[in-house]
């Protein structure tokens, strides 16, 4: 009796230890606290026009979204209530344009290039844009952009950087003086619980972590980061430190490219068109 009650708290201590460092591997089927990201709270399906939906964020006033398609120059806006996207309204040529934030009523779009377009809502509800390039030409792909106000920066995520060997770089776009800054604001590691499953892709590629949308968590103040080519999403604090990895349902995520909070916390991811329709999943926050 003894020794089975020695096995019995051994057992307890070994799952009481994993559920209070549950960071220490990438969880399938689990939820960051607050969410259920196995069902979600709500869902509107688009149309062609948003096949190749790759960046969302919300309006000023919290009751619309902005959406971004990666082929086309246009900024979309979709009304919660009613759960329909307009036309859209032109804001460049056509090009890879990845990401949209908003800060303080401007617009600003990534490419995947690494430039960043500050757009300006005219009388006229059309558009003008100043493009500022990122300062290295080659080697380097973005999919990932972000306000961070506590340094009132943009921030935008490699993709693929040819100067990364086990790191995923960040790099920043100061908004006072429109200049990025040429090193890394932070650099994440990349773990196994990171990486695509093994095999022989892995095994040809190496370990890879390649950011799709980001986004600060308003309540948390967390970083929330996706990955629709390894199907995770990892939270880490501004510096990049990873507090914990979740594995996303592939059946559920088809391609997740987006990401956005509303003020309260309730999170929506975005998914391109993949053998179906487009889609933004809601998520309540229910702390």
């Amino acid at each position: 009796m003894i020794k089975f009650y020695f096995l019995i708290t051994g057992l307890a201590i070994t799952v009481l230890t994993f559920a209070c460092n549950p960071d220490s591997k990438a969880q399938k089927n689990a939820s960051p606290k607050g969410y259920n990201l196995v069902q979600p709270d709500d869902k509107i399906t688009f149309n062609e026009l948003l096949d190749e939906i790759s960046g969302i964020a919300f309006y000023p006033d919290g009751k619309k979204l902005a959406a971004i398609n990666d082929e086309e120059g246009y900024l979309f806006t979709i009304d919660l209530q009613t759960k329909k996207a307009d036309e859209g309204v032109k804001f460049g040529k056509s090009g890879d344009y990845e990401d949209i934030c908003n800060v303080n009523g401007v617009w600003y779009v990534l490419k995947s290039n690494g430039a960043i377009y500050q757009l300006r809502d005219t009388s006229d509800h059309k558009f003008t844009h100043t493009e500022y390039d990122f300062p290295e030409k080659t080697g380097y792909e973005f999919e990932s952009l972000y306000h961070d106000k506590s340094s009132n920066n943009l921030v935008i995520i490699c993709k693929k950087c040819s100067n990364d060997d086990g790191v995923v770089s960040a790099f920043s776009f100061d908004l006072a003086t429109h200049q990025f800054n040429r090193s890394p604001v932070f650099q994440i590691t990349i773990t196994d619980d990171l990486s695509e499953p093994t095999g022989k892709k892995k095994e040809k590629k190496g370990a890879q972590f390649q950011p799709s949308a980001a986004e600060i968590h308003p309540v948390t103040g967390q970083l929330y980061i996706l990955s629709h080519q390894q199907k995770r999403l990892i939270i880490t604090d501004l510096k990049g430190k990873i507090e914990s990895v979740y594995k996303l349902d592939p059946k559920l995520f088809k391609q997740p490219e987006g990401i956005a909070f509303s003020s309260n916390g309730d999170l929506y991811i975005s998914n391109e068109a993949k053998n179906s329709f487009a889609n933004i999943y809601k998520f309540s926050y229910k702390p």
